[in-house]
């Protein structure tokens, strides 16, 4: 099922005019800074090939009565990628795109980590606007919990470069004959980067101890999504190279502290 990503977009004029008045009739807003350290997990985890996320924020708080309030705030996160060769130890290898085929000379086609690499990064960064609604925490005196929803733009940038040179007979073994270019070793290679921001719809929620009357700490739990990027050369599938977009989901596991401004 295709989710509309666009439709928090079509409550969030309504949230807004319904919790503003009361804020105002509460008080005006207070207005605090962020800075954010965190880990990864799931998917974005493994895209990525890192569990590391930074960030900082401007956020405005209205009070809507007692320790109730909502919360605007406007964010920027990064999520740092690592390189990683993901070039299969086994499976099937194909070579010359005219007419694939799988041996040569009768003896089945490899490849090698001494002459062959898939080098792959990925990270993401960008603007997150969070609209999130806290109250007190029951039984802790000046703890807090809260929730709510984000609008998030992160673009996507993912490095891609290889060089697959096919192997036959015994290791170290013997690089097949190219059959356009008789007396050169056939091989694939590639290089390139591919960015990509689109918006996106994450969930959130955690709890918040504060630490001194203009301190206090916060830790979030988020799920979010973000583009991920997968190259498939001719030489793992035997058929035209092809470049993979869709859309992954992780979780975000941030600590943070939060200064009154």
């Amino acid at each position: 099922m295709k989710v509309n990503q666009s439709l928090p977009w079509r409550f969030l004029p309504g949230v807004l005019c319904a919790v503003l008045p009361l804020a105002a009739a509460d008080g005006g807003p207070t207005f605090d800074f962020k800075i954010r350290g965190g880990l990864t997990a799931g998917d974005l985890s493994r895209d990525q090939h890192s569990n590391q996320a930074f960030g900082f924020a401007v956020a405005s708080r209205f009070p809507l009565g007692g320790a109730r309030a909502f919360t605007l705030e406007l964010g920027f996160d990064h999520f740092s990628g690592q390189d990683r060769d993901v070039m299969p130890t086994g499976g099937t290898v194909y070579y010359d795109p005219q007419n694939p085929v799988t041996t040569f000379s009768g003896e089945t086609l490899y490849l090698s980590k001494t002459n062959s690499i898939d080098f792959r990064k990925e990270q993401s960064q960008g603007f997150s606007l969070r609209g999130v609604y806290s109250d007190a925490l029951p039984r802790f005196e000046g703890w807090y919990w809260f929730a709510g929803a984000s609008l998030d733009f992160y673009k996507t940038s993912a490095q891609m470069s290889g060089t697959l040179i096919p192997m036959y007979g015994a290791a170290p073994g013997t690089a097949v004959p190219d059959p356009s270019v008789p007396g050169n070793d056939y091989y694939e290679g590639w290089a390139f980067v591919k960015d990509k921001m689109k918006p996106g719809v994450g969930l959130l929620a955690g709890v918040g101890v504060p630490l001194s009357e203009n301190l206090k700490f916060e830790f979030t739990v988020r799920n979010i999504g973000t583009t991920h990027f997968d190259y498939k050369p001719f030489t793992y599938t035997g058929q035209s190279p092809a470049l993979l977009e869709s859309t992954h989901r992780g979780f975000v596991f941030e600590f943070g502290l939060v200064v009154k401004i």
